[in-house]
């Protein structure tokens, strides 16, 4: 059993219990689908415990941070004053190096027995996401789906679903709720969404990630201090009067 997980956002309060969480189920290795960095306020230390995952794959906020913290840095981007705090821990930590080299090598797609993994779409790794609405777009639908295989899992939009290969052009797209919280990926071709640990956007603010276990895919939803990562943002982002 391996634990997908993606969009952390550093927040760390809400990785820290969602990797207690895959502790306690028993996942043999943590597949992370892309940013681990972005809106909050513990990208190193985000990346601290990505360390400790099988895979880390390239995501969109995450390459914003690398522009950042490397040639071409660009004080634009939204989270300009995190990076600035970001290379100060990194330059007086032991991991800064293993840090370093996970942030420049990381794929933008991974592929194994276990299905094919990418932070947005297998068309596009990046620059691109299949939202829920995607699924009256059959063109869009088809060429993605085109280039699956078996199961296919991603993020980017922190909306958890199941997308259904569809013969006959009928696509869905399904929450978690409408099958239990388990689905059964056995006898379809499918895209599983596995939402966001560190910032839901489907109006429940518990973190979410999923397990593949053989073919049965279980989303986990995992309460945190939320209150700790809101108050730690006010302060970070607060603008001297």
């Amino acid at each position: 059993m391996i634990a997908v997980i993606s969009d952390i956002q550093s927040n760390l309060e809400a990785l820290e219990s969602v990797f207690a969480d895959i502790s306690q189920v028993g996942a043999s290795s943590i597949y992370c689908l892309g940013d681990v960095t972005g809106y909050g306020t513990n990208p190193f230390q985000c990346l601290q415990l990505a360390l400790r995952f099988s895979v880390v794959l390239e995501g969109n906020n995450d390459r914003n941070l690398v522009d950042q913290a490397f040639p071409g840095f660009d004080e634009r981007i939204h989270a300009g004053r995190t990076t600035s705090e970001f290379l100060e821990t990194m330059s007086g930590s032991i991991d800064t190096e293993a840090i370093r080299e996970l942030m420049l090598a990381r794929p933008k797609v991974f592929t194994d027995a276990n299905g094919q993994f990418v932070h947005g779409t297998i068309l596009n790794p990046i620059d691109d996401a299949l939202f829920p609405e995607n699924v009256f777009d059959s063109r869009k639908m088809r060429g993605v789906f085109a280039q699956i295989s078996n199961i296919c899992f991603c993020g980017g939009t922190h909306l958890p679903g199941i997308f259904p290969y569809a013969e006959n052009s009928d696509w869905r797209h399904m929450v978690p709720e409408e099958f239990g919280m388990e689905f059964d990926g056995s006898n379809c071709r499918l895209i599983c969404n596995v939402g966001s640990v560190g910032q839901p956007r489907d109006g429940d603010e518990r973190a979410c990630y999923a397990l593949l276990d053989g073919t049965r895919i279980i989303f986990r939803r995992v309460c945190y201090d939320i209150s700790t990562t809101i108050r730690k943002i006010k302060l970070a982002y607060e603008q001297p009067t």
